[in-house]
């Protein structure tokens, strides 16, 4: 029987409610699976953390270790407001559709319904379950679930928002930017998964008014033979990031070994008598990454600019190589839109437009029928030629642009794959590096990042992953400066080959930039681009 007297307790002390009302499912035990949910002390302190940000409208991150039952916490928490709070609104994310309501425990949705089937009459009667919301039918208060996509809580006002496994969830810096304005106060929970993503930004940079570490032994539960379990079940790397909730230590599987002390460069400035190459990885689902290289006199290669993005057309790029800003990046995360723009001012003061593009083998492959792949979005939606001895389309709004681009070629798709990660590894060895970069430009910092995220996957190629595609651009420009170093060299004759071994040779590039006619005649292509006025 619930007094008022009860009801006044619950209402003031979340924690009383919890305790008293709440029942969760506890997979990991057989005998007992449905108990009450009494809270272990560090989820006591949590909870007086949430309900101090929640009421002054302040921001929660909390790193946690697997199997710490913040989930259930979480769920807990909106379950109260949702029954006690005037004009309560709460929006929960996950990365999947199936993590937000699936009818089933392993949801969010699906653990505060459990929740609401066992709570006592009085309170259950007030609720309205369906999938994806519950609402209260007295106060018309409500919990909202959805996956994370980029209109997640677009045109939506919330109280509070609870987004779990924020490190996982892809295109996060959009999805942030719109949870951000959409959230009075937010919640951020997530495992570890390195430093390339906004769940680490958030952790570092002093984003968040609370931090809440949870570790694997804070709960009473797991103890040495539990953590012996974990070590034996999970990768290392995993077992890093997961249980220790390391950033750092994550190295196993990592493609490239690069150290920042030795690879990122403050004084790296753009030359324009250095050889330069834009190497391009076109993605249709995945991220489409630009990334500007030089090699200095000295035959070391300079990363000196990058931009990357995702969901724009690919004609978006070709104006930013040309120093046209396109409507579309007012789509992008307030970080990429600055990325984005100072990319396409340094191509206006630098002549992105007059320098050879390097990209691979998709771009000659019709991968989808439809007119949404790389081939297709070129040819046909934005009236740009392939073929060399095609007819130019003629177009009433303006001029066309071109820009010269070849492929990086390679017998089939692993030898390429293959041969590039090589070629990378070999340039970027610690004890023998070639290539440097730039750390005043934060599209290099970001790309810097993803290359420690590039990791093997388990059939033995790399992950295909964000981190591949900021890999696979880099790799096609270093693949290039290379060959162009070996064609030079040989051309050279005895004589350099000799100053070279003497160490008097300086020059190694002629003093313009690549004719890409004379390096590749048979496979050069040439776009021809509409420009607006």
């Amino acid at each position: 029987m619930i007094t008022n007297k009860l009801e006044r307790l619950y209402k003031k002390t979340p924690e009383a409610f919890i305790e008293d009302c709440c029942l969760i499912a506890d997979i990991d035990d057989q005998e007992n699976p449905i108990k009450r949910f009494k809270l272990f002390d560090y989820q006591k302190k949590a909870l007086q953390t949430l309900l101090k940000a929640y009421r002054k409208g302040e921001d929660v991150l909390i790193e946690k270790c697997r199997q710490t039952g913040v989930s259930w916490l979480m769920c807990a928490f909106m379950l109260w407001g949702v029954l006690f709070e005037k004009s309560f609104s709460a929006l929960l994310l996950s990365y999947k559709r199936e993590l937000v309501d699936d009818g089933t425990v392993f949801s969010l949705l699906g653990k505060i319904e459990f929740m609401v089937e066992k709570l006592p009459k009085t309170f259950r009667d007030r609720l309205e379950v369906v999938l994806y919301r519950i609402k209260n039918r007295k106060t018309g208060g409500y919990i909202i679930g959805e996956a994370t996509t980029s209109e997640s809580s677009r045109g939506g006002s919330f109280k509070i928002g609870f987004w779990d496994e924020v490190a996982a969830t892809p295109k996060s810096e959009q999805i942030l930017a719109a949870f951000s304005q959409s959230c009075r106060s937010k919640v951020f929970v997530s495992t570890v998964r390195g430093k390339a993503n906004i769940f680490y930004s958030l952790r570092h940079e002093n984003r968040v008014e609370h931090i809440i570490s949870v570790r694997w032994n804070d709960n009473p539960r797991h103890d040495d033979r539990w953590y012996a379990e974990q070590r034996k079940k999970l990768s290392a790397e995993a077992f890093q990031q997961e249980i220790l909730i390391d950033y750092l230590s994550g190295t196993h599987g990592r493609i490239l070994k690069l150290d920042p002390a030795i690879h990122m460069r403050n004084d790296l400035d753009w030359n324009t008598m250095f050889e330069t190459v834009i190497a391009w990885d076109f993605g249709r689902t995945h991220y489409t990454v630009a990334t500007v290289l030089q090699l200095d006199v000295m035959g070391k290669i300079q990363v000196i600019d990058c931009v990357y993005g995702n969901d724009l057309p690919l004609r978006v790029y070709i104006d930013a190589i040309h120093g046209i800003e396109s409507g579309y990046i007012e789509r992008l995360s307030v970080k990429e839109m600055r990325i984005f723009r100072a990319f396409i001012k340094n191509a206006k003061e630098r002549g992105y437009r007059n320098f050879l593009n390097v990209c691979g083998r998709e771009i000659l492959q019709h991968t989808v029928a439809a007119t949404d792949s790389i081939q297709n979005q070129f040819l046909y939606a934005f009236k740009l030629n392939w073929e060399s001895d095609q007819k130019i389309i003629p177009h009433a709004r303006g001029i066309y642009q071109k820009i010269m681009m070849i492929p990086v070629y390679a017998p089939n798709e692993k030898a390429s794959v293959m041969s590039r990660i090589a070629t990378m590894e070999k340039a970027l060895d610690i004890m023998h590096c070639e290539v440097f970069f730039n750390a005043r430009s934060e599209g290099v910092c970001d790309l810097f990042d993803q290359l420690n995220m590039y990791v093997w996957g388990p059939n033995g190629e790399p992950k295909h992953d964000i981190a591949s595609d900021f890999g696979d651009s880099l790799g096609y420009g270093i693949m290039q400066l290379r060959k162009r170093m070996q064609a030079i060299d040989a051309m050279s004759g005895s004589y350099n080959s000799m100053m070279k071994h003497q160490g008097l040779l300086k020059l190694r590039y002629p003093k313009r930039n690549i004719n890409a006619e004379e390096l590749n005649p048979y496979s050069i292509i040439k776009y021809k681009a509409e420009e607006e006025k």
